[in-house]
């Protein structure tokens, strides 16, 4: 027979996160003593250093190459950083088309659709609502 949920044990999804992410349970030690450097501890450890980075899912990733070690917090490796131009040419006319409204210059912003294509918009920064009356 289950428990019912107010006799549980209070474990939170936050609290098991931070009990996961921490390295000692694949064999790395990160001490006071160690000047917060990860060292291979002496023991081999619960799980591998692959399964230890495939549970936390890049928030606490544990690499290993030639330099030693290295324990890396929010690491994605196939996250494509893209740079920001202030010139950005899906929006020529950023700059010059006006609000009716305030009179501020329109942003330019590219949300995702139902279908999960990205449409190049204009809008007010202060959210007004304009009419394509011509």
């Amino acid at each position: 027979m289950p428990t019912p949920p107010h006799q549980r044990c209070p474990c939170e999804h936050i609290r098991l996160q931070e009990v996961i992410g921490r390295p000692i349970y694949c064999g790395i030690m990160c001490e006071r003593w160690t000047r917060y450097q990860p060292i291979k501890a002496q023991y081999k450890g619960l799980v591998s250093i692959d399964v230890f980075n495939r549970a936390n899912r890049g928030k606490v990733f544990i690499k290993y190459d030639f330099k030693g070690l290295q324990i890396l917090y929010d690491y994605h490796s196939e996250r494509i950083t893209t740079v920001r131009t202030r010139n950005n040419p899906l929006f020529p006319h950023k700059n010059l088309v006006l609000c009716d409204s305030c009179h501020k210059t329109f942003s330019g912003s590219c949300p995702r659709g139902r279908s999960g294509q990205r449409f190049p918009t204009y809008h007010c920064s202060r959210k007004h609502k304009y009419s394509n009356s011509y």
